[in-house]
Protein backbone atom coordinates (compact mmCIF):
# COMPACT_ATOMS: atom_id res chain seq x y z
CA UNK A 1 0.00 0.00 0.00
CA UNK A 2 1.18 3.48 -0.76
CA UNK A 3 1.77 6.48 1.45
CA UNK A 4 -1.34 8.24 0.14
CA UNK A 5 -3.46 5.18 0.81
CA UNK A 6 -2.40 5.22 4.46
CA UNK A 7 -3.09 8.96 4.72
CA UNK A 8 -6.55 8.68 3.16
CA UNK A 9 -7.43 5.67 5.30
CA UNK A 10 -6.24 7.46 8.42
CA UNK A 11 -8.30 10.54 7.63
CA UNK A 12 -11.43 8.49 7.02
CA UNK A 13 -10.95 6.42 10.19
CA UNK A 14 -10.40 9.55 12.27
CA UNK A 15 -13.57 11.15 10.88
CA UNK A 16 -15.57 8.01 11.71
CA UNK A 17 -14.06 7.76 15.20
CA UNK A 18 -14.84 11.41 15.98
CA UNK A 19 -18.39 11.07 14.71
CA UNK A 20 -18.87 7.90 16.75
CA UNK A 21 -17.55 9.53 19.92
CA UNK A 22 -19.79 12.56 19.44
CA UNK A 23 -22.97 10.56 18.82
CA UNK A 24 -22.63 7.43 20.96
CA UNK A 25 -23.50 7.66 24.61
CA UNK A 26 -26.42 9.39 26.23
CA UNK A 27 -24.54 11.36 28.85
CA UNK A 28 -21.58 13.61 28.45
CA UNK A 29 -18.46 11.99 29.75
CA UNK A 30 -15.13 13.69 30.20
CA UNK A 31 -13.06 10.94 28.59
CA UNK A 32 -15.21 10.94 25.42
CA UNK A 33 -14.82 14.70 25.17
CA UNK A 34 -11.04 14.50 25.64
CA UNK A 35 -10.74 11.63 23.18
CA UNK A 36 -12.82 13.50 20.62
CA UNK A 37 -10.69 16.64 21.02
CA UNK A 38 -7.44 14.70 20.69
CA UNK A 39 -8.69 12.84 17.61
CA UNK A 40 -9.79 16.16 16.10
CA UNK A 41 -6.29 17.58 16.56
CA UNK A 42 -4.75 14.46 15.02
CA UNK A 43 -7.17 14.73 12.10
CA UNK A 44 -6.26 18.37 11.48
CA UNK A 45 -2.52 17.57 11.62
CA UNK A 46 -2.87 14.62 9.27
CA UNK A 47 -4.97 16.66 6.83
CA UNK A 48 -2.39 19.47 6.89
CA UNK A 49 0.42 16.97 6.17
CA UNK A 50 -1.57 15.60 3.25
CA UNK A 51 -2.32 19.10 1.92
CA UNK A 52 1.28 20.31 2.15
CA UNK A 53 2.58 17.11 0.59
CA UNK A 54 0.13 17.40 -2.30
CA UNK A 55 1.02 21.05 -2.94
CA UNK A 56 4.74 20.25 -2.89
CA UNK A 57 4.18 17.35 -5.29
CA UNK A 58 2.29 19.66 -7.66
CA UNK A 59 5.07 22.27 -7.50
CA UNK A 60 7.66 19.63 -8.38
CA UNK A 61 5.53 18.36 -11.27
CA UNK A 62 5.00 21.86 -12.66
CA UNK A 63 8.69 22.77 -12.42
CA UNK A 64 9.65 19.52 -14.15
CA UNK A 65 7.11 20.21 -16.88
CA UNK A 66 8.37 23.75 -17.40
CA UNK A 67 12.02 22.66 -17.51
CA UNK A 68 11.46 20.37 -20.52
CA UNK A 69 11.84 22.19 -23.85
CA UNK A 70 8.69 22.08 -26.00
CA UNK A 71 10.31 20.15 -28.84
CA UNK A 72 12.87 17.96 -27.18
CA UNK A 73 12.81 15.28 -29.90
CA UNK A 74 15.89 14.92 -32.09
CA UNK A 75 15.70 17.02 -35.23
CA UNK A 76 15.56 14.00 -37.56
CA UNK A 77 12.34 12.86 -35.84
CA UNK A 78 10.55 16.19 -36.11
CA UNK A 79 8.67 16.51 -39.37
CA UNK A 80 9.08 19.84 -41.07
CA UNK A 81 5.80 20.33 -42.89
CA UNK A 82 5.03 23.66 -44.49
CA UNK A 83 2.38 25.70 -42.69
CA UNK A 84 -0.08 25.44 -45.60
CA UNK A 85 0.15 21.63 -45.57
CA UNK A 86 -0.40 21.55 -41.80
CA UNK A 87 -3.46 23.78 -42.25
CA UNK A 88 -4.95 21.54 -44.96
CA UNK A 89 -4.37 18.39 -42.89
CA UNK A 90 -6.01 20.09 -39.89
CA UNK A 91 -9.00 21.18 -41.96
CA UNK A 92 -9.43 17.67 -43.38
CA UNK A 93 -9.26 16.17 -39.88
CA UNK A 94 -11.82 18.64 -38.54
CA UNK A 95 -14.24 17.97 -41.39
CA UNK A 96 -13.84 14.21 -41.00
CA UNK A 97 -14.44 14.34 -37.26
CA UNK A 98 -17.35 16.74 -37.70
CA UNK A 99 -19.10 14.55 -40.27
CA UNK A 100 -18.54 11.44 -38.13
CA UNK A 101 -20.05 13.19 -35.11
CA UNK A 102 -23.01 14.36 -37.21
CA UNK A 103 -23.59 10.79 -38.42
CA UNK A 104 -23.47 9.45 -34.87
CA UNK A 105 -25.96 12.04 -33.68
CA UNK A 106 -28.36 11.23 -36.51
CA UNK A 107 -28.10 7.49 -35.80
CA UNK A 108 -28.76 7.89 -32.08
CA UNK A 109 -31.73 10.20 -32.61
Amino acid sequence: MSYYHYLATGILLLIMAIATLKTVGGGRSVWKSWASNILTVVLVVEFMVWSVDTVLWLVVQITQYLSVPPFSAPSHLVSRLPLAQIHSVTQHLQSTVGSTVDQLVQVTL
